[in-house]
């Protein structure tokens, strides 16, 4: 190998090397939280959705069954034909 060649393969060699290492990173920093004592955005108030309306209207509350945090509300929806269906809501208290 030439001396000419084993320099420029050492070039190659350190440009990869630099190129290669880790730079700074390009993200740019979002809040998805608002700052503490920042006004709260009301989003679209008075905005009606019908699909949601409709969906609410069919449902109507069944038993409440509630053991330490936890509580779990019955949703009947009636179905066709006259039978209904039965679905669940579980929230947790924040204590």
């Amino acid at each position: 190998m030439n001396p000419m060649r084993r320099s420029f393969l050492r070039l190659l060699g350190a440009v990869g090397a630099v190129t290669a290492a880790p730079g700074l990173a390009l993200a740019d920093r979002i809040r998805v939280l608002p700052d503490r004592g920042a006004p709260v955005d009301p989003g679209t108030s008075g905005v009606t959705s019908p699909e949601l309306g409709h969906a609410l209207g069919s449902l109507t509350p069944g038993a409440v069954l509630a053991q330490g945090a936890l509580s779990v509300i019955w949703l009947h929806r009636a179905a066709k034909g006259g039978a209904t269906r039965r679905c669940s809501i579980c929230c947790r208290s924040a204590s």
